[in-house]
């Protein structure tokens, strides 16, 4: 009798446990409600943005397949980050068996028309319990060929941060080992920050290691992962270099194959900056004339170099066309890749979007870096529109800048420039998640530069 007690006990436990797992759908009238008050607050826009959260979660409060399909379209349509957090979070919180269902049909369709679906889905698998969430990760890693979605994949496993997503990304190097590019690349560095600090060039080497260790591995500290990530830093700050030969813009390797360059090309770009080592044969001032004390500003680079009068090549906009003739020419012929400039205006040396990185192609594009002629101010916000929208297949944009956004040119719309960039990269970069990196001069925004970067997966690097 009391064993029969005790197994009762038990089992209502278990079940007990499991109720918030049951929860009951809303009523017929309840949903027509939440339905009718999210679509009133979506076609409200700015002044409905407040009060969508609470309508998005009421709406997931339905734990159904119905609540999945309406949360993706509102996943789809909204603009705002704040709002588009809570659809991802909401859609995490469901836990009915039909809503699964819908999900997992939803991430297993073939179609590249649903790719953008695919990529949210990725993001709130990641926020998941159990370990559905791996296999589900797992299965897109090996099969999935859209590089969004994959690079959407990447992001869910650092979210994950465990060892079960270890032999997915080891899966994603090998698949792309032969192309390398950007999904190849972000395998790796994903692999680096969740291990501490490994770092192998192949899949087998990694696989390798991994057979070795996985069945005693213990994920790292982040203090242990802080002392590893120094030790491995070198000369690019940060960026990992590998032993392959590489092209690099001012000492970063450019992995993308698919890859867009935009270069401030305004006036300030003639000012000449002293080197960080002025023992370099190269950085050495030109002591053999003394600089007009009225040019002083601009032939010292602001002042820095005194009276002496700083080289040529430490101009800025020469600098930067060696750099990037030096990385043109060092693409391979399966890079595609363009060039946009901007000063009061934007020019692009490919209107039809990127090319082939051809031997043709790169004598033309070193033709047009060449011929760099700085003036004007800095229409940062027309650049970055004009590089996604005329090249609608690249993954990456390099961006270098030596001042502040500005159409007037006293950086009193610098705020207003600004914004109208975050506002545009919200909608065009919300699911292509197109990685930008930002390299900046002395003069240059560096607080815009370096958010700019985070949040589009990039990094930023001074340039002294």
């Amino acid at each position: 009798m009391i064993r029969k007690l005790l197994l009762s006990a038990c089992i209502l436990a278990i079940a007990l446990a499991f109720l918030p797992l049951a929860q009951a759908k809303l009523s017929s009238a309840e949903w027509k409600k939440a339905k009718s008050n999210l679509d009133k607050l979506l076609r409200a826009g700015e002044a409905g943005k407040a009060q969508l959260p609470d309508a998005i979660r009421k709406v997931a409060d339905d734990n159904s397949d119905r609540a999945v399909k309406l949360l993706l379209t509102v996943g789809l349509r909204v603009e705002d980050s704040a709002v588009y957090e809570a659809t991802k979070s909401a859609l995490s919180s469901i836990t009915d068996p039909k809503g699964m269902k819908a999900i997992r049909k939803e991430l297993e369709r073939k179609s590249d028309k649903n790719w953008r679906i695919k990529v949210i889905l990725v993001e709130v698998v990641a926020r998941m319990l159990g370990r559905e969430k791996i296999r589900i990760i797992s299965d897109i890693a090996a099969n999935e060929t859209k590089q969004e979605v994959l690079r959407a994949v990447i992001r869910a496993c650092r979210i994950i941060d465990t060892k079960e997503v270890i032999s997915p990304l080891i899966e994603l190097v090998r698949r792309f080992e032969k192309l390398k590019g950007s999904v190849w690349m972000d395998s790796r560095d994903a692999l680096f920050a969740i291990t501490g600090g490994e770092d192998f060039d192949c899949a087998a080497d990694w696989k390798q290691w991994w057979d070795g260790e996985k069945a005693t591995w213990k994920k790292p500290s982040e203090e242990d992962k802080e002392k590893e990530e120094s030790g491995a830093k070198g000369e690019s700050e940060g960026y990992r270099t590998s032993p392959r030969k590489a092209p690099r813009f001012f000492g970063t390797e450019v992995t993308s194959k698919l890859v867009v360059f935009v270069l401030d090309t305004s006036g300030s770009m003639k000012i000449k900056d002293p080197g960080e080592n002025p023992e370099d044969e190269d950085e050495k001032p030109d002591t053999r004339t003394t600089a007009d004390p009225k040019k002083k500003k601009q032939s010292g680079g602001g002042g820095k170099a005194g009276k002496q009068k700083l080289p040529d090549h430490r101009m800025r906009v020469k600098r930067a066309q060696k750099e990037l003739i030096k990385c043109i020419k060092a693409l391979d012929p399966n890079v595609e890749f363009n060039i946009v400039t901007y000063d009061s205006t934007t020019t692009t040396w490919s209107r039809s979007g990127l090319k082939v990185a051809s031997a043709a192609n790169k004598k033309d594009a070193i033709k047009y870096v060449k011929n760099f002629q700085p003036k004007a101010t800095t229409h940062t916000d027309d650049a970055i529109i004009r590089a996604f929208k005329e090249n609608p297949k690249a993954d990456t944009l390099i961006l270098l800048s030596d001042g502040w956004p500005t159409h007037k040119g006293d950086n009193s719309d610098c705020k207003e420039i600004i914004d109208r960039i975050w506002k545009f990269l919200a909608k065009a970069n919300k699911f292509r998640r197109v990685r930008i990196f930002t390299f900046g001069f002395v003069d240059a925004h560096r607080a815009f530069m370096v958010e700019l970067a985070r949040k589009n997966g990039g990094k930023y690097k001074d340039i002294k």
